[in-house]
């Protein structure tokens, strides 16, 4: 499915105000036993330039949920991402 214009141009200026910053990560496809590090170029990253971690949005996603009426207690990220593909396969 391709990219919405809308979604372009947001993602266009983020790019503009904050470029991809290098860092290294932890390959998670490898082996546990045998951990691997390699750089990465990330578009989304924390104030201080470091991978997102996921439990970081958890507090301010929870509450941003609870201030929209009619989102299901427990509404998450899974539900947001079905939601939109939902939009965007009704307004085809």
């Amino acid at each position: 499915m391709e990219m919405s214009q809308v979604v372009a141009d947001a993602l266009a200026r983020h790019i503009e105000l904050f470029p991809p910053v290098d860092v290294e990560i932890l390959d998670e496809t490898t082996p546990p036993r045998k951990p691997v590090t390699r750089k990465a170029k990330l578009l989304f990253t924390s104030g201080r330039g470091n991978p997102i971690q996921r439990t970081g949005w958890a507090y301010p996603w929870r509450k941003a949920v609870e201030a929209v009426d009619g989102v299901p207690e427990g509404f998450g990220y899974h539900g947001l991402r079905h939601y939109f593909a939902t939009l965007l396969a009704v307004a085809r």
